[in-house]
């Protein structure tokens, strides 16, 4: 009966564990302390009510982290710009980890536009996937540097995967079932354009702290 009081009481111990959903707004007004600019030593500004985002060297390697860490069921909902889009390889990076026992580190990428008024994805992340791959057209709002609505949700579909969905302005870009675990942060990347951000928002697991690893359950009550 003790072994099994203590058993009962372990597993309600790491049901707690688990918190509950919630939402992070990264960029709030065009301001935000999530976005690290540091490694590039850029002093992002606030223009008309958006965060304005470039890098100072145009490389398209160089990379904004956002500081906030996704679990397995998340949605990032962003107003934004891009400014001089054309040819800029603007994207956004997705850093995670696959396998379970030789775990490594991927990075995917979606690239807002990269040659001929497309866009592209690629990685991991997107090997499964329906709408962009190599190339599609770039939508005119996103070519004319106005103001959309960028949508991204990662749900579970069991069997260590997710759904992963994309829209602009409602419409769906892509979707893809994907394994688990490959998008648990996100990067910035203007490159050659220059990225203006009203508001970003991440809700449902996440966290302003890395994604720590679950404790065992296997030990034994005695």
């Amino acid at each position: 009966m003790k072994n099994k009081t203590l058993t009962l009481f372990t597993l309600l111990a790491f049901v707690s564990i688990k918190s509950p959903a919630e939402t992070i707004e990264v960029v709030q007004s065009g301001e935000s302390k999530y976005i690290d600019c540091t490694q590039s030593g850029y002093e992002p500004h606030t223009e008309d009510g958006a965060l304005v985002l470039k890098t100072p060297t145009r490389n398209p390697l160089e990379k904004f982290p956002v500081k906030v860490w996704m679990g397995p069921q998340f949605s990032l909902k962003a107003r934004m710009a891009l400014e001089g889009v054309q040819k800029s390889a603007c994207a956004l990076f997705f850093h995670g980890k696959i396998g379970s026992q030789n775990v490594q580190e991927t990075e995917s990428q979606f690239y807002f536009e990269t040659m001929e008024e497309t866009m592209r994805s690629w990685g991991l992340l997107f090997m499964n996937c329906k709408g962009v791959v190599e190339s599609q057209r770039v939508p005119s709002v996103v070519l004319d540097g106005d103001f959309f609505d960028f949508e991204l949700e990662v749900a579970p579909t069991g069997d260590k995967k997710s759904m992963v969905v994309m829209r602009i302005n409602e419409e769906t870009l892509l979707e893809t079932t994907a394994p688990s675990g490959l998008i648990e942060s996100i990067s910035l990347a203007p490159s050659r354009a220059v990225m203006k951000i009203q508001s970003l928002t991440l809700s449902g697991d996440v966290s302003t702290e890395p994604v720590q690893a679950s404790p065992s359950a296997n030990a034994t009550a005695k």
